[in-house]
């Protein structure tokens, strides 16, 4: 015993240890994935605001570029005109114009060439607003000549191609900026992916690992418990089985040695031809006697049989109804309470079962029957075979079984409460239930109190074990 805790002793503090190790691995694999995500969290913050960054630069310089345009539009609408005012628009577009170049100067403080490019549009923005504004007056003053303004065509188009150039290469720029951004964004959510599958594989690794240390030693302990659990339960069985069996041996062998021992001494003083008839009488006692400690004994030593194994039902093939009538003229011969013995027999009569098992089971359920019903009552026995199935049914008209009883009826030395002084151990339904259990075959009862039991049987014709 001191050997088998030390050794469970040691079990513990082994995977005690095993457990605080992988939980030491998980946790630092956990901290070191946090870092890894928070700093990566911060890059790809950092890289998603650069990205918006060129978007918004990109999208400011089609403002601007639909702006001038308009403003070009505006501008030479009025030029056209050759009536004073009409020049809300234009202003107004003009006004959007420099808010949006600030902005967008505003947005290029980052990149020094960029930069460069937009001080640069903004001076060309500058001249064709102090160009506009200056055709304006010039058109007050007087109408333009067609040379005139073709010349101011000519010259807004200069201005425009070059804005319209000015703000190609931002775009140009910002678009190439953006796709190096994104491609640095995907390798890095690849990296971070990549990373995070190698990770979670590592966890999941050292979870299975975990829990088939858990599992095992959860396991193994379980089934030591249950290895002891079943030990004494089986010491505990045994030790039941013994006092039942000194109970029941000291109760059933005691009436008929008594009656066994009193009748030897009554015969002792019949010795005279006048009492043949009373040496008779007891030498039948005797017998009696004689077969119900022998019946005893053999239900002990078949149940012990049992338990050990060593019953194996050996197929054979006979007549079942000869065998069945041959037991039910042994019963009516020895039958002293003028019970009736009925047999009905429906279906094939060769059938291939364990000879030895039926005569057992027959013989137990006819006793039962005769013992526990009244005199003159009929005890019914029906069997049918076809290739499939043998079906045994026996019924009484006796004291019948509660169905509180009924649920115990096949346990090992169980007795019905109503069997009173009743002679019987216990062992009889519980020995037939193991047979039928050998032969592959069920067993039940139908019962009520004071009407009567009925056994039913039900046994395949071919081995199926």
């Amino acid at each position: 015993m001191k050997a088998r805790l030390a050794s469970t002793a040691n079990d513990l503090f082994s995977f005690s240890k095993r457990i605080l190790i992988f939980f030491l691995v998980i946790l630092a694999s956990l901290i070191a994935v946090c870092i890894f995500f928070y700093r990566n969290n911060r890059a790809a913050e950092n890289t998603n605001y650069w990205v918006r960054h060129t978007y918004d630069v990109i999208e400011q310089t089609l403002l601007i570029s639909s702006l001038s345009k308009n403003l070009q539009w505006e501008h030479r609408n009025h030029m056209r005109s050759t009536e004073p005012g009409g020049l809300d628009n234009y202003y107004k577009t003009n006004d959007s114009l420099i808010y949006r170049s600030k902005q967008l100067a505003g947005l290029a403080r980052d990149n020094a060439a960029q930069e460069a490019r937009i001080k640069d549009l903004q001076v060309w923005l500058a001249n064709l607003q102090t160009f506009c504004d200056s055709m304006i007056v010039r058109r007050d003053q007087k109408v333009l000549t067609p040379e005139e303004f073709a010349n101011y065509l000519r010259q807004q188009m200069v201005y425009y191609t070059e804005i319209s150039s000015l703000l190609d290469h931002i775009r140009n720029e910002e678009n190439h900026l953006l796709a190096q951004r994104e491609a640095n964004n995907d390798r890095r959510i690849t990296l971070t992916n990549q990373f995070f599958l190698v990770v979670v594989g590592l966890l999941f690794l050292l979870l299975i690992l975990t829990f088939v240390s858990i599992y095992y030693y959860f396991d193994k302990t379980r089934k030591a418990e249950d290895e002891r659990n079943k030990a004494l339960e089986k010491e505990k069985e045994l030790n039941q089985m013994k006092s039942n069996f000194v109970s029941l041996a000291s109760h059933e062998f005691r009436t008929p040695l008594s009656t066994i021992l009193s009748s030897v001494s009554l015969l002792e003083q019949y010795r005279t031809t006048e009492t043949q008839e009373k040496r008779d009488k007891h030498i039948l006692r005797i017998k009696t006697s004689v077969r119900e400690l022998v019946a005893t004994l053999e239900e002990f030593l078949s149940l012990e049989k049992i338990e050990e194994g060593k019953v194996n039902p050996i197929r054979t093939a006979f007549n079942l109804r000869d065998q069945v009538n041959l037991l039910c003229e042994n019963f009516r011969s020895v039958s002293k309470s003028g019970h009736v013995i009925r047999y009905d027999h429906h279906g094939e009569e060769q059938v291939s079962l364990d000879r030895t098992f039926i005569d057992h089971i027959i013989t137990n359920l006819v006793s039962n029957a005769v013992k526990y019903s009244p005199e003159n009552s009929t005890v019914t026995i029906t069997t049918y075979a076809d290739p499939a199935k043998v079906q045994l049914t026996v019924k009484d008209q006796g004291i019948g079984i509660s169905p509180d009883d009924q649920q115990h009826l096949f346990e090992r030395f169980f007795r019905a409460s109503n069997t009173g002084n009743i002679k019987g151990t216990g062992l009889g339904l519980h020995i037939i239930k193991r047979y039928v259990e050998l032969l592959g075959g069920t067993i039940a009862v139908k019962s009520q109190l004071n009407e009567g039991s009925e056994f039913m049987i039900t046994l395949p014709t071919e081995d199926r074990h």
